[in-house]
């Protein structure tokens, strides 16, 4: 693996296995050291690699989730990446679950005459995107 290749590995934020999807690919405890990493790494490259398997889809297949899992446990750094994601960030509410969240009865963002359209849009838009709306005029007046 090249240093470039595996700095921008580590410029990634998250992966997209789970905890350890990787160890149970290369049939390693999470607890194994690089050396043994290493070993199950071409133990099973050797079984599955696609000259040794010709015409075999599955073989290359796993040949490349052996390969993906070794790209990241086989380095120190994002091995620990891998082992400590970040703490995943709250996520925005979308407007309708802020507004089951506050619990009451109708929709902000529902009406049912015409007339009260452009006050609800301007509701929907207030909740959808909160703080970040600037004070503008009211539709009515455009």
């Amino acid at each position: 693996m090249t240093i470039l290749y595996e700095a921008e590995l580590l410029n990634q934020t998250t992966f997209h296995r789970s905890k350890t999807a990787y160890y149970d690919i290369l049939q390693v405890s999470p607890n194994a050291t690089q050396a043994q990493i290493k070993t199950a790494y071409y133990k099973q490259s050797f079984l599955y690699h696609p000259d040794k398997n010709p015409g075999r889809e599955e073989a290359t297949y796993r040949f490349a989730q052996i390969s993906e899992a070794y790209s990241i446990l086989g380095s120190v750094g994002l091995r620990k990446k891998y082992d400590h994601p970040p703490a995943k960030t709250p996520q925005p509410l979308l407007a309708s679950q802020a507004h089951s969240r506050r619990g009451s009865g109708e929709s902000r963002c529902s009406t049912s005459t015409p007339s009260s359209r452009r006050t609800t849009a301007s509701n929907c838009l207030k909740v959808v995107l909160g703080a970040h709306i600037r004070k503008r005029a009211p539709l009515s007046t455009l």
